[in-house]
Order: structure tokens, then C-alpha cells, then sequence
């Protein structure tokens, strides 16, 4: 990729720009001299007559001002007053202060937004997003400017011959979001990404502008169409509380694929192109952000791939992450993500099984039955406390959904030892694991006296017909398993002072299970804390899939649950063999894991039924309390029962979309408190006087231009030219909005596709996901819904939706205003 480029800035009044270093000893102060800036490092105790020293003999060789000018830091614009020569630095360069440089007067500006370092840590792929990851310095992410532009490359040609032709021009691509989608018409270009610093400071001007450029051109998509498409077709949106999503899935870290055995060995018939994690990545993004999954669990991921990419692309879908690598010098780990939105994390806990067994072996409470087994058995000893790397994410995630009683939610994610012969690793891992999971779930108990259920997630190395597997289903495994004796064949080594640690590859067998009753002595009975479940047990034949020579096909991965406390509502359809023969195997240019991703809906088996409130005036602060902390409300219209959230938050918005489980393609409608509200949001400027008040409030909807401004955020109109503007006819809504002090968005109380509500028990499966159900009793004659019409042409309108009053509004707007109906 190459290198961050500052561009040219518009042009605008010179200023000096001042900022402090990281350790706050010294400022950087940046003066404009002719086409160039020069940079000027002075420590802050200096005084200001040694640093003007400098910046004058410098403004004489650049020939800004002659031996007879003035050079001087001046107490504020339009005064004579200098700061003295003596000052500090420190004290001496204020904001608002101006250097007068001969005749030029450039204002001083203490630091501005500036962006550090801006890159893209993807190949430019059509279909796959772009997202530059800054890092910035007094500068908000949200506060931001982007712009995009495509650059047809170079030819290429002899050095000397550089100067001789002429850099194509940068082409602006119409793309003002942080992420772009590279588009077909992107083939073959480059693409440069550029980015205006700001801040949310009021008054505060935005920096200078650093751009990035792709080094390589836009690629046509080789995944098209993707394998997964099939499954997500039963996850369109994001689920509704009390329902949430969650995924389990080994990404294949670039540590086992990267590796001459994966490319000639384990996986010779993908292309190394395609095994590479730079492209690898971005396929696992786009399936994890197509399954609009609540939590995710993901094992072998690489640190880097975490911090530069994971993290950032799926923040940007609303899941925020942990990572956890593994112990010693792999640099490959867990990571698990929860949607911000829904769940707030209360507790977390990273858990290292070599340091568990090694407290265990010094007496850590709770854990006898590791010393009793390890006692005559140090090589196994030295192995799981200096060896092996497993570790485990425990997080407690508690809902934010308003009225409820469903409990926290305590998520285990890990990815258990590799090695074939080493099932007794494994069963002794598993139940470490949920004994630090108990511990916690108990102290957030006690905390907050709600108790969490669990649900464990991960690759774990072991076939459903195997003891680990056996200990999760049945909570207890015999000391008489055949597991125990499998395990003494187990060495670290294999012979060739390779340790067997890495990759989950066919590491399991089913082979000889069961139990030895001729010989107890290789094992113990051991029990887990907890009853649980494995989600999908009947309906997922496999989770991992090589091809080749070393062809495996297994199950491996697994999520287990407490079923009293739980229940699936859904198994999302896993892809079948046939699916993945097209391809000889995984991973593929189609498939970026040799593991399948798994996911489930769960649902808690127990809420609170939250109780509808009038829809009286008394109540109107409650609702725009609600509003305001980016809760969601159902309420009355004149036409039928909406959702109503605060149309300048996107957390809100997109918590209504969530609720109805509607495309984020489909734009929202607003409401505001009165008539005289909607030129704050809608172009009013070519409509008749007095039209707008002959029609509203009432049944109406109008469609017109949004006004510049942020009054609303970017989920409400995705991008739409027109905005819809409702004024109800209903007391209650319009105080509502009134008190809040902004406008509504507001959408009919159903899921999309299903019938329009009038009652507030035609949409009592929506009440759990809303902080109050506002109750006007039977709305009667609006269940058509409000009449859409567009009045954003000036002299004309447009029918978009036929609904209640339509026969009204075509006789005001026609036959007294003049207005043409077009179609």
C-alpha cells in the first residue's frame, strides 16, 4: 500500500498552527512561507524571542519578507500589543494570538485536528468495503470528512522517462461514508482515500486533509456469488429482543495458512492467492456482517488482522470486540464481539489454562483435583503449564432492553489443544474453563443479583463420540473413558522436535470411545457446574472440511447452552457437502476457513411482560425521556400505532430497523410538533403559501428535499433524495416531539411485511423491544395509513402512496393551488 499523502487544501486565510508534542515538553509550530510550511520544534520553556529568532531568519531565505520587516506574535487580531520576547513558549503561543510576518497577519491556531496516520489494510476488491483506520490527534472519528477518487494507474515506464509524463488526474467518485464498496466501474483504477480531519469542539475548523492510496487496482469480485448467500437468506436483519444471534467460527489464522505445508500439503488445491489472509479477511468480514449477528465468537485470529481490520470493520456494523491472545509467543488468539446496541459487558475475564494449572499446582483453591491427577505426572504437568497456549474469553453481557428480567448473558469462547492423542488435555481444559466461568457468573450474581446463563462457544478440537464432548452433554465423564488411556500415548513431541501446537485440522477421532473397565488407573471422574446443550445437535453433520490427499470431514466446533434457561429459536442451515466439492475442499477463492461458520437464534425462555401506559398529556415527558436516552416508543398517530426513536441518533434508527427486521435500504419517515417545524428538515421554498397548512396536520405524508444540516442522521434517509415529513393529527405525538425538541423518525408498529396495527395487542410480540408501549385505545379510520405525496418539483406533485384522505388532498393541491399531478 503506498504511503500517506497530504493534498492541497481550498484555499482559505494562512494560519500558524500550534501543537503539543505527546509528552507535552515541547510544540510543533507549523507558518505558512510561500508554496511550503515550515515545521519548527522548540521546546516549551524557551523564550519567544529565540523561536521568532529562527522563524525570521527562515521567512528572509524563503523570501517571505525583506531584512527591514517585522516579524511579531501579536496579543489577538486588530491589536499592536507583542508578546514579550521573554515569554515561554509554552505560555506564548495562544490560540486566537496572530504572528505578523511583514505585511501578512496569520491568525494561531492550537492543535487542530490532525490525522497521524491513515491506511487500508484490504485489497481493493468490488463487493468487498474499504475502511481506512486513522489515527488521530485532537480530532473526533465521527467529526470526520471522507473523500473518494479513483486514478487510472500509471503506465509504466523507464525511470529517466518519469518526469516526461504526465500523472493521470484524480477522478472524485460521488462517496462522502468512512466505508466505500469498490463498484465494477473501479476495475483497473486506484483508488485514494482522503480524510478531513475535525472535531466536535464547537467552533473548532477542521485540519488539513490526508489522503492514502491503494497501490494495487480494483480487482473484479472471485467470490461472486458467494457460498453463504443461500444461509443468509434466513438472516436479513438483526433480531428483536428477547431473541439474539450468535456465531461460532475458526477463521484460519495466517500462521497454519501462510506456511509451505498449508500450500502443498493441508491445502494444495487453493490457490496460494486465496489462501493469503489480505484476501481471506475480507470474505470473513462480509460473512460475519451478513449474518447480523449479536455475538460472535471467533478462534484463530491474528493479533494484527484483529487491531488493523476485525475491529474496525465490524465496530463500523455495531459490534465492538475483545481480543485474547494465546499464551507465549503465538500471536494468534480469540476474539469475541457483542452489538453494542443491545448488550453492555459487565464482567470479563481472560483465561489462561497454563496459568490455571500452574496456580492449581500451587495450591489455588478449588482446583485438588488437578494436583491429584498431576501429582505422579510431571511430564503432562510441564506440558499444560509451560506448553500448551489454550485460552478462553468469559464475558458476562447483560441486556439493555428496558422492563426485562432476562438474565445476563455469560458467553466462553475458546479454541481447545490440537493434538490428536491429547483428548485428556482437552477434558481437563473444558472443565477449567467453566469453573472460572461459575466464579464469575457468582460474583456477577452478587453484584447485580441476577444470574447469568452461559453459553460456550468454540472450536473444540474433539468429535461429538469423544470425552470433552461426552463431559458438556452429560456434565460427567468416567474415569474409565477410553480418552484417559488414549492420552498415554500423547508426547509433546512427535518425533521430529516439532511440538504439536497450532492448526485444529482433523486433530480428533471417534475411533475406540467408550469406556476401559479393565483399567482405571489412566483417569478421574470429572463434572462441570452446569447443564448444558449443544445447539444444533441433530441438523450439523460437520463444521471443518479438507480437501485433498488428507481429506477430513468432521465436527469440531460447537455451541453449548443451558436449555432451562434457553432455547433455540433457529438453526441457521449449514452448507452442504456438494456446496463445498464445487470447490475440492475448504478453504477457496469462495470460502476463506477451513471451518464453517455456525450460527443460532436463542431465545430467553423467560421475560417480563412490559405493560402498555395512556397515551395521555400527563405522560408526554415520560416518552421524550425515553427519546432522548435512544429508547424506542411505541405510540399513537391519527393513522395507526408507530415506533418512534430520535431521528438524529443513529443508535435509535437502527434500533428500529432491528425491531421491525427491515432493510436498511428502505428509508424512515419524520414527524415533527407542528407545521412550522418542517422547513427545519424539508425544502418549503417552492411551495404555494399556506398549501402545507391546508393539509396538515392530518393523514398526510409529504415528501420534499432535506435541508443541509446534521438534524438528522444518515439512517433515517439512506441516501434518498426526498425526505418524508408527517405533522399527525394526534395531540399526544406532536407534544411528544414538542417536548423532545427535534424531530421523530417514525415508522408503523409491525414487523415489515406483516399487517398495519390499529390496537396496541396487534403488536404485543414488539412490546419486549420497546422502553414504553404508549396506549391510545382502537385508532379508528387511518388503517389505510397516511396518504404519501411528493411535493418536491416545484408547480407539481405526486401520488406516492394512496392512503386515508386522499380524495381531500387532491382537491386542495389541484383545484385550489394549481398543481399539476404527474405519475
Amino acid at each position: 500500500m503506498a504511503k500517506a499523502q497530504a493534498r492541497p487544501a481550498c484555499a482559505r486565510k494562512a494560519k500558524v498552527t500550534v501543537t503539543e508534542s505527546a509528552d507535552g515538553a515541547s510544540v510543533a509550530i507549523a507558518v505558512p512561507m510561500g508554496q511550503a510550511t515550515r515545521r519548527f520544534d522548540r521546546t516549551k520553556e524557551e523564550a519567544l524571542a529565540k523561536a521568532m529568532k529562527r522563524i525570521r531568519r527562515e521567512a528572509i531565505k524563503a523570501e517571505c519578507i525583506r531584512e527591514q520587516e517585522v516579524v511579531a506574535l501579536l496579543e489577538s487580531e486588530g491589536s499592536e500589543q507583542t508578546v514579550h520576547g521573554d515569554t515561554a513558549n509554552g505560555l506564548a503561543w495562544q490560540a486566537g494570538r496572530v504572528l505578523l510576518m511583514g505585511k501578512e497577519h496569520m491568525i494561531v491556531e492550537c492543535n487542530p485536528p490532525t490525522v497521524e496516520r491513515i491506511q487500508m489494510h484490504a485489497k481493493p476488491i468490488v463487493g468487498l468495503p474499504l475502511c481506512p483506520v486513522v489515527e488521530l490527534r485532537y480530532a473526533d472519528l465521527e467529526a470526520c470528512a471522507w473523500r473518494w477518487y479513483r486514478t487510472t494507474p500509471a503506465p509504466k515506464v523507464h525511470r529517466k522517462q518519469r518526469e516526461e509524463v504526465e500523472s493521470p488526474t484524480p477522478e472524485r467518485i460521488d462517496w462522502k461514508r468512512r466505508i466505500y464498496l469498490p463498484r465494477e466501474e473501479d476495475v483497473g483504477h486506484l483508488i485514494t482515500v482522503e480524510c478531513v480531519p475535525g472535531s466536535n469542539v464547537p467552533g473548532k475548523d477542521t485540519g488539513e486533509p490526508v489522503a492514502y492510496t491503494c497501490n494495487v487496482p480494483v480487482k473484479r469480485n472471485p467470490a461472486v456469488p458467494y457460498a453463504w448467500e443461500g444461509r443468509q437468506s434466513h438472516t436479513p436483519c438483526v433480531l428483536a429482543f428477547p431473541r439474539f444471534r450468535v456465531i461460532t467460527y475458526n477463521v484460519l489464522s495466517a500462521n497454519y495458512s501462510s506456511t509451505d505445508q498449508a500450500e502443498k500439503v493441508l491445502y494444495p488445491y487453493c490457490d496460494p492467492e486465496y489462501l493469503a489472509v489480505d484476501y481471506r479477511k475480507q470474505l470473513v468480514y462480509q460473512e460475519i456482517a451478513g449474518f447480523n449477528a449479536d455475538i460472535v465468537c471467533l478462534q484463530e485470529v491474528d493479533q494484527k488482522v484483529f487491531d488493523e481490520y476485525y475491529q474496525c470493520m465490524l465496530r463500523e456494523v455495531g459490534l465492538e470486540g475483545l481480543f485474547q491472545g494465546k499464551s507465549g509467543t503465538v500471536l494468534e488468539g480469540c476474539a469475541l464481539f457483542f452489538r453494542e446496541s443491545k448488550f453492555e459487558l459487565v464482567e470479563y475475564k481472560a483465561v489462561s489454562l497454563r496459568q490455571i494449572f500452574s496456580d492449581a499446582l500451587d495450591g489455588a483453591v478449588g482446583y485438588d483435583w488437578v494436583c491429584k491427577f498431576l501429582e505422579h505426572r510431571t511430564a503432562l504437568a510441564d506440558v499444560v503449564c509451560n506448553k500448551v497456549t489454550t485460552v478462553a474469553q468469559v464475558a458476562v453481557l447483560k441486556s439493555k432492553q428496558r422492563h426485562s428480567s432476562s438474565p445476563p448473558v455469560c458467553i466462553v469462547n475458546t479454541h481447545l489443544f490440537f493434538h490428536s492423542l491429547a483428548p485428556h488435555i482437552r477434558m481437563m481444559q473444558l472443565k477449567a474453563i467453566l469453573q472460572e466461568a461459575e466464579k464469575i457468573m457468582k460474583k456477577v450474581e452478587a453484584d447485580i443479583g441476577q444470574k447469568p446463563t452461559v453459553i460456550m462457544c468454540g472450536d473444540l478440537n474433539s468429535q461429538p463420540s469423544t470425552g470433552p464432548i461426552e463431559l458438556l452433554k452429560n456434565g460427567f465423564v468416567s474415569e474409565a473413558h477410553n480418552d484417559w488411556k488414549r492420552g498415554t500415548n500423547f508426547s509433546w513431541y512427535t518425533g521430529t522436535d516439532e511440538p504439536w501446537e497450532g492448526s485444529s485440522n482433523h486433530s480428533t477421532s471417534d475411533d475406540d470411545e467408550g469406556e476401559d473397565e479393565d483399567d482405571k488407573s489412566h483417569g478421574m471422574n470429572l463434572t462441570i457446574p452446569f447443564h448444558l446443550k449443544s445447539a444444533g445437535e441433530d441438523g450439523i453433520l460437520f463444521s471443518n472440511y479438507v480437501g485433498g490427499e488428507n481429506e477430513f470431514v468432521g465436527l469440531l466446533d460447537y455451541a453449548f447452552y443451558e436449555p432451562e434457561r434457553l432455547k433455540v429459536a433457529a438453526t441457521i442451515p449449514t452448507l452442504d457437502r456438494e456446496e463445498i466439492r464445487k470447490d475440492k475442499g475448504l478453504p477457496s477463492v469462495r470460502l476463506p476457513s477451513d471451518h464453517v461458520s455456525l450460527a443460532f437464534d436463542f431465545e430467553f425462555r423467560t421475560t417480563e411482560r412490559i405493560q402498555p401506559v395512556p397515551a395521555s398529556l400527563a405522560n408526554v415527558s415520560i416518552a421524550a425521556s425515553a427519546l432522548r436516552a435512544e429508547s424506542i416508543v411505541a405510540i399513537p398517530t391519527d393513522t395507526l400505532y408507530g415506533l418512534a426513536a430520535r431521528a438524529d441518533s443513529s443508535v435509535a434508527v437502527n434500533k428500529i430497523y432491528d425491531i421491525k427486521r427491515r432493510s436498511k435500504n428502505v428509508p424512515l419517515a419524520i414527524c415533527v410538533a407542528s407545521v412550522s417545524d418542517i422547513g427545519r428538515y424539508g425544502d418549503i421554498s417552492a411551495l404555494p403559501e399556506g398549501l402545507l397548512e391546508e393539509i396538515l396536520p392530518g393523514m398526510v405524508t409529504v415528501l420534499l428535499y432535506p435541508v443541509e444540516g446534521k438534524q438528522l442522521c444518515e439512517e433515517v434517509n439512506q441516501g434518498y433524495p426526498t425526505i418524508g415529513i408527517r405533522v399527525p393529527g394526534s395531540p399526544f405525538i406532536c407534544r411528544v416531539a414538542e417536548s423532545l425538541g427535534g424531530a421523530l423518525a417514525l415508522t408503523s408498529a409491525n414487523v415489515s411485511g406483516s399487517g398495519n396495527t390499529v390496537d396496541v395487542m396487534e403488536f404485543e410480540e414488539l412490546w419486549p423491544s420497546c422502553s414504553y408501549v404508549f396506549d391510545g385505545g382502537r385508532i379508528q379510520g387511518g388503517a389505510k395509513g397516511s396518504t404519501v405525496i411528493d411535493l418536491s418539483q416545484q408547480g407539481q406533485f405526486r401520488i406516492v402512496r394512496d392512503g386515508e384522505v386522499l380524495e381531500q388532498a387532491l382537491s386542495i393541491l389541484h383545484e385550489k393551488y394549481g398543481l399539476v399531478r404527474v405519475t
